[in-house]
C-alpha cells in the first residue's frame, strides 16, 4: 500500500515497488520477513496472504543487485477493520414480549 494509505479489511495485502538496477527484493511486514522477491523490468509484486493486524503497519524494502549493493525504503500504512453497526432495538428501548429479535 502507499505510503500513508489505509487498507480497510483485507483479506491480503499486496505490496510492490520499483527497484532499478537490482534483481531481487526482501521485506518485512507485521514481524514477518519476505523474500527474495524477483525483480523484473525495475518493478516486483508480492502478495502477503492472510489479514494483518489492525493499526498502522510498516514495510521495510531491501533490494539488491545480485553483488553487495543495496538500497532500503519503507513505508507505513493503516489497516482498519470492518465497521459494524447495530439499528435495532434502538439504543436504551424496552421490547415487550417480543416473539422474535432479529439481528443481521
Amino acid at each position: 500500500p502507499a505510503n500513508g494509505s489505509t487498507v480497510t479489511n483485507p483479506t491480503n495485502v499486496v505490496v510492490s515497488g520499483t527497484a532499478a538496477n537490482a534483481t531481487s527484493v526482501t521485506f518485512t511486514l507485521g514481524g514477518q520477513s519476505y523474500g527474495p522477491v524477483t525483480v523484473t523490468g525495475g518493478n516486483w509484486t508480492y502478495t502477503v496472504p492472510g489479514p494483518l493486524a489492525n493499526g498502522s503497519q510498516t514495510v521495510s524494502a531491501v533490494s539488491t543487485n545480485g553483488t553487495t549493493n543495496s538500497t532500503a525504503a519503507t513505508s507505513t500504512f493503516t489497516v482498519a477493520g470492518p465497521t459494524v453497526a447495530i439499528t435495532a432495538p434502538a439504543n436504551g428501548s424496552t421490547v415487550t414480549n417480543p416473539t422474535n429479535v432479529v439481528v443481521s
